[in-house]
């Protein structure tokens, strides 16, 4: 399993995490090594060619082994802090990605909040999002479109992805599709340059100006729900987050 933390927390508070000097190794360049056999996945050897390269420092293999499993044996107390901050979050981003340990495909999760991000490796299943998230997660869950994510009550579509896969349906070989797909883009990329402009200046309640709007675009996705094309046939689900997402933006923005 591994952590992280923002530089948001880490200023605010101190975690009293200390890693022993007595290798004449220090915080930092530990952590530098760290994020070089984790993030960057060198190996101890190439660790050792980078630090002599570029730093002109000389460690040996056996001290950098070291400096790794301490920095893992330092940090592992937190897991439970950062744990509890994450499931008390008001919003919180989530997304997996493919991850090789030791040979073998797993799968790196990500959990942001305001506060921290929080990473852990394992498998892609919910049994993941049940150990991070607990039974006690009320706060709005930011993902993709993966089916672990939608017994949350209150989850939203990334727009990112939901943008993603407007392109893919505009290049579809399939009449409805594409014309659907380019509707849905031009939708999407309105309604968020509103939200950017909204951002920007005094508060401005756009509920009523675009309730109508996104009536039409839910009556479009209702139309092809029955669809023999699956990506264009999920866009009735897709709906229901993008239009639950654009009200949760304006209530954000215009405050309580």
């Amino acid at each position: 399993m591994s952590i992280g933390l923002c530089p948001i927390v880490s200023k605010k508070r101190r975690l009293g995490v200390e890693i022993s000097q007595w290798h004449m190794v220090g915080p930092k360049l530990t952590a530098l090594i760290v994020c070089l056999s984790k993030r960057m996945r060198l190996s101890r050897r190439r660790i050792r060619e980078f630090l002599q390269d570029w730093l002109r420092l000389d460690l040996g293999i056996g001290t950098i082994n070291q400096c790794i499993h301490e920095a893992g044996r330092a940090v592992s107390p937190l897991t439970e802090e950062f744990l509890e901050e994450v499931r008390e979050s008001l919003i919180l981003f989530v997304d997996e990605t493919s991850w090789k340990e030791w040979g073998k495909k797993q799968w790196l999760w990500v959990f942001t909040s305001l506060k921290v991000t929080f990473y852990i490796i394992g498998f892609r299943s919910r049994k993941v999002l049940d150990y991070v998230l607990g039974q006690t997660f009320k706060g709005l869950l930011m993902t993709d479109g993966y089916k672990a994510y939608r017994t949350f009550l209150n989850r939203l579509r990334c727009w990112a992805h939901l943008l993603r896969k407007t392109k893919g349906l505009k290049q579809s070989l399939s009449d409805d599709p594409r014309t659907f797909g380019t509707e849905a883009h031009e939708v999407l990329t309105e309604l968020m340059d509103v939200i950017y402009k909204a951002r920007e200046g005094p508060p401005t309640d756009l509920l009523p100006v675009y309730r109508e709007f996104l009536g039409e675009f839910k009556e479009c996705c209702m139309k092809y729900r029955d669809s023999t094309h699956k990506k264009h046939a999920s866009w009735p689900e897709n709906f229901s987050t993008t239009g639950t997402l654009f009200f949760m933006c304006c209530r954000i923005r215009r405050g309580p």
